[in-house]
């Protein structure tokens, strides 16, 4: 028998779309609400929203709204939201203000100071909804602790990573890629390439402490970053470092797993992240990673295995020992690589859709 369900990809573009077509593949029936007009999946009912419903302002009621119309008009069984609108049946929680708030305290990022109008919103949203599916262990702690949600009503659920996009590279290959993308960027061709990616979200992940372990970091590696929008107290704090011929800095990168295949080892020491995505893509391609203990992707990190887990990630010299480790060790690289990737080819998007759609048929 199909069955329907309606999605939002409100800020959740790629979890919404991926679960979206794995549904469609076990031959259900999937409307996708949207105000984001490239969304593209095969055989799924695109219901394109005004782009005003994107605005953070009205977003809660109007994507609310018209979700309860949908599901009457459609028929629709299960109404699946990202964490930002009222009465779903099943939200999927990406990040959690308050949690976030707390680890802003600890390191200052005062810039980042979340509205308190924001957190209580959450609050409402999270317990208006029949059942919250966490992306991990640390989101589930929280929705437990900090907005007082029995556990009974939350069902912890990784993210996923399309495995043949991001894929192994044999020795060969990833020693060109590494050349060309050396060369590309103006860095030393026999050097190791450490990657970082943080978007606008830069300052959160941690790109500041990676730039204050860089004196402690082996001179044999140096550093692609992906940040978008740097601010002027950034780009001055930039310049008064001798970065020029160890760090490149860049906005976008249109293939990234490019990128990914050509690196040698990923950091990311965020002072939060619930699950990243870029980890998942990281690993996939076989790239060992340093991590943060405050991301929950440490739920499939087994540390000194196929990753590295740094406790505190502003703790320049502990940071700096990670990837050191890993940079002068060929072999211990080469072995967390093949251990990440066997690690994430367990959470295809497929295996993740399927626990989805437990949650689903137990709702119903």
């Amino acid at each position: 028998m199909m069955s329907r369900y309606l999605r939002s990809d409100l800020s959740g573009p790629r979890y919404a779309t991926e679960i979206s077509r794995e549904l469609i593949k076990s031959n259900n029936e999937v409307f996708i609400a949207t105000s984001y007009v490239k969304t593209k999946v095969k055989n799924a009912h695109i219901l394109k929203l005004p782009p005003q419903f994107g605005k953070k302002s009205i977003t809660p009621i109007a994507y609310s709204l018209y979700g309860k119309s949908t599901k009457l008009k459609y028929g629709v069984e299960i109404v699946h939201g990202n964490g930002y609108t009222l009465f779903d049946d099943v939200s999927t929680v990406h990040f959690l203000s308050k949690a976030f708030k707390k680890q802003i305290e600890r390191f200052g990022l005062i810039e980042y100071y979340p509205k308190s109008s924001r957190i209580s919103a959450e609050r409402m949203i999270f317990r208006s909804s029949k059942h919250l599916i966490a992306v991990s262990s640390l989101v589930e702690r929280d929705l437990v602790e900090l907005y007082d949600i029995p556990k009974e009503r939350i069902t912890t659920i990784h993210n996923g990573v399309t495995l043949d996009e991001f894929s192994l590279s044999i020795n060969s290959d990833k020693e060109k890629a590494r050349v060309q993308t050396l060369k590309q960027y103006g860095l030393e061709k026999n050097k190791k390439l450490l990657l970082f990616v943080g978007g606008g979200a830069y300052k959160r992940k941690g790109f500041r402490f990676l730039l204050r372990a860089l004196p402690y970091i082996s001179k044999e590696v140096v550093v692609v970053a992906i940040c978008k929008n740097i601010s002027e107290e950034d780009r001055q704090f930039l310049s008064k470092i001798d970065v020029d011929e160890r760090v490149k800095v860049v906005d976008y990168v249109q293939d990234i797993s490019k990128l990914y295949r050509a690196a040698d080892v990923y950091v990311l020491p965020t002072i939060y992240d619930p699950f990243p995505l870029a980890v998942l893509e990281a690993m996939a391609s076989g790239l060992p990673v340093v991590v943060s203990s405050l991301t929950g992707i440490t739920d499939i990190i087994d540390d000194g295995k196929n990753g590295v887990i740094v406790n505190d990630p502003s703790d320049v010299v502990e940071l700096s020992n990670g990837i050191n480790m890993l940079a002068e060790n060929n072999t211990l690289r080469k072995n967390m690589g093949l251990n990440a990737r066997a690690t994430v080819e367990k959470l295809s998007w497929k295996n993740v859709a399927q626990k989805v759609l437990r949650v689903y048929e137990e709702l119903n």
